[in-house]
């Protein structure tokens, strides 16, 4: 039998988190950053284990940590220099991931 709760810590996890730390940002409230560092622990963790993105993959949970400090001490432009990084390397996970071609059809 195939479970379906993995499944809820990969995407949908990280696009809420994603969406979480924008929402965060912009109206300057760092508990949400602190929680989309946690939502996206595990996707990073799984990200670490891979050969490429080994050390690349701790750094998103980090950044999005720093990024709740600077907001914490009012430097907005320094919490969004943090977050730009996570926000593009997803979304360019994401694009290669639904570019990829399907090998079921």
């Amino acid at each position: 039998m195939v479970s379906w709760w993995p499944a809820l810590l990969g995407w949908p996890v990280l696009l809420a988190a994603l969406a979480l730390s924008g929402f965060g940002t912009f109206h300057k409230r760092p508990w949400c950053l602190f929680t989309a560092s946690i939502l996206i622990f595990p996707v990073s963790l799984y990200l670490a284990v891979t050969p490429r993105f080994t050390f690349v993959g701790l750094l998103a949970p980090l950044a999005l940590l720093l990024a709740g400090l600077a907001i914490k001490r009012d430097r907005i432009n320094l919490a969004f220099a943090l977050i730009l990084p996570v926000v593009l390397f997803f979304g360019w996970l994401a694009m290669i991931v639904l570019w990829e071609p399907s090998t079921y059809g």
